[in-house]
């Protein structure tokens, strides 16, 4: 098994498999001894029931004496012991392929949402490729994984029987599986180079759908349908093209050391005729355990071809995780809840940056440079300019998101009827407490409009308090709507305007009653005479908190009492 698993030690790939999978695996190796020990005592079975029955003679056989010879029930009974031992071991290895395939895929997908949920930022198209096609390559290479312990495990302790019964027929055998074994591998190296190709053809198709389905609109206005969806349709016959590929590679996987082990096992034949290594009757149970073994090394041969297959994207897998979601990535790509100082922020929240400088690792040119600005308490500050100058990057480095490589940034807060100032390191679990947070893009939960004001409340508003809040947003269509605070709403907002979320996403930050207010373009899609209602709202509420709005829109510049500007 080359590409990803060739060059990764087992400390890696115990890490990444995780050890709940692990386990499983290795169970399924003493599932495999166990297996192999009733396969033997099934085929002694056999022999004994022949015998039983009047077919074999019990001086034409040499069996154990732990197997009974004598009395037709006493061996009738051990059939069926041996019988119902291994369809129960046959169950359990079944439990523990599909147990290992349940927790491989729980596993990576668990990274996956951890990852997303601790992310600045994240490729949408990339982590659903991740937490389905890719967690379920890994589920099932696991899966198959366990399979190859099993079937590897008994495999060669059925050779081990079949070279102590009779030597030279078993090695003249097996060098022939051997042969097989040989236009197996190469079988392998073409599927590892159609599972390639179909990872490529699966991110493709992936990335281009994404793309399409946000800009639905415009490919209507400029009649790129069909053009587009020929690209897609393209690539789906190149990916089913390569699938079809691989069935046919595996199916023959599969049936090669079957077709080898025909021929074989009537070479062995002859041999034990002209050389008499055998007893007579010991042959059934010799050539039971070579058939179940050509089985067995067939399915070995099988699933060993399909982690082959997919393990170019298990290994895509493993590379993200390597770089973004394992425990050595630090908190410049994940971020947790950060840790708090004990202390309250009960006033308007101010920003005193100097000397701030930042730069993103992806990109040579500084973003800022000894950036020296101060967002006031309690006023309203604009910040305004073209788009890729900075707006959104300085909220994240306010937020404590983004560290700046050189600079400090300080909160200003009263406590006390004093001014203080703090770190803002120092402050950044309370800050997120008092900040209250409006996008251009709503947030809305599949639920009721109560549902998603109290979303991240940490108490329970009464009514009273939830109709104030819509009423400052100037949301008095909910009082119109049938159900009012109960009306269900889905994770689209169906049946609501943009403008309508975007008041309803205000109102539940006003809920929060926040000391910091955060607008990122949050009036963009209302009309002019409810955005000056809504202004003359916040000029009300601006004393008990502080404003930081992201905006183009004119009406908002007016009513500033700071501004930053940007340019390009």
């Amino acid at each position: 098994m080359s590409g990803f698993f060739a060059r990764q030690t087992l400390e890696k790939i115990y890490r990444f498999f995780g050890p709940a999978t692990v386990s499983y695996i290795v169970i399924g190796a003493f599932v495999g001894v166990i297996l192999f020990v009733i396969e033997a005592a099934f085929a002694y079975a056999l022999q004994s029931f022949l015998i039983a029955i009047g077919v074999l003679s019990p001086a034409a056989s040499a069996l154990p004496k732990w197997v009974p010879v004598e009395g037709f029930y006493p061996v009738l009974a051990f059939v069926c012991v041996v019988g119902v031992l291994r369809g129960v071991f046959q169950w359990v290895q079944a439990y523990y392929l599909e147990a290992a395939a349940e927790m491989q895929r729980c596993e990576q997908r668990r990274r996956v949402v951890d990852y997303v949920f601790k992310s600045r930022s994240v490729n949408t198209g990339e982590m659903l490729s991740l937490f389905n096609e890719h967690a379920n390559a890994a589920a099932t290479v696991a899966s198959q994984l366990q399979t190859v312990a099993t079937r590897g495990t008994s495999a060669l302790l059925m050779f081990a029987w079949m070279a102590w019964k009779a030597p030279v027929p078993s090695l003249i055998f097996v060098a022939g599986l051997g042969v097989a074994g040989v236009c197996s591998r190469s079988i392998d190296r073409r599927n590892g180079r159609v599972g390639h190709a179909l990872l490529a053809d699966h991110q493709a198709i992936t990335t281009r759908i994404a793309t399409n389905i946000r800009n639905l609109l415009l490919m209507q206005i400029y009649g790129t349908q069909e053009r587009e969806a020929a690209v897609v349709q393209a690539r789906l016959a190149s990916y089913r093209d390569n699938a079809l590929s691989y069935a046919n590679y595996a199916g023959l996987a599969f049936a090669i050391p079957q077709i080898f082990g025909i021929f074989l096992v009537c070479g062995v034949i002859l041999v034990v005729r002209h050389t008499g290594s055998i007893v007579p009757g010991d042959l059934i149970s010799y050539f039971y355990l070579i058939v179940r073994f050509v089985q067995t090394v067939a399915d070995f041969v099988r699933n060993a071809v399909g982690v082959q297959f997919y393990a170019p994207r298990v290994g895509h897998l493993a590379k993200w995780w390597a770089d973004h979601a394992s425990d050595g990535v630090r908190g410049r790509q994940l971020y947790g809840k950060p840790p708090s100082s004990g202390e309250k922020l009960a006033s308007p929240v101010g920003w005193r940056l100097s000397g701030v400088g930042f730069r993103y690792e992806t990109s040579g040119a500084p973003i800022f440079e000894r950036l020296d600005a101060e967002i006031p308490m309690g006023k309203t500050t604009v910040i305004t300019g073209p788009s890729g100058s900075g707006k959104s990057t300085l909220i994240n480095i306010m937020l404590g998101n983004y560290e700046p490589q050189t600079g400090s940034i300080a909160l200003t807060y009263q406590q006390a009827g004093e001014t203080r100032s703090r770190p803002l390191s120092e402050l950044r679990h309370e800050l997120y407490e008092v900040i209250g947070y409006v996008s251009s893009e709503a947030f809305i939960v599949d639920g009721s409009i109560r549902e998603n004001l109290c979303y991240g409340l940490t108490g329970k508003p009464t009514d009273a308090e939830l109709e104030g809040a819509l009423r400052k947003a100037e949301c008095g269509f909910v009082f119109e709507l049938p159900g009012r605070l109960e009306h269900r709403l889905t994770e689209q907002g169906q049946g609501l305007s943009a403008g309508q979320k975007q008041r309803l996403s205000l109102a539940r930050a006003l809920l929060r009653k926040p000391k910091v207010l955060l607008l990122d373009e949050a009036t963009s899609n209302l009309d002019y005479e409810t955005e000056a209602k809504l202004l003359q709202t916040l000029r009300e509420l601006k004393e008990a908190m502080t404003i930081v709005a992201i905006t183009h829109r004119p009406t908002f510049l007016y009513n500033a009492d700071h501004k930053i500007e940007f340019h390009s």
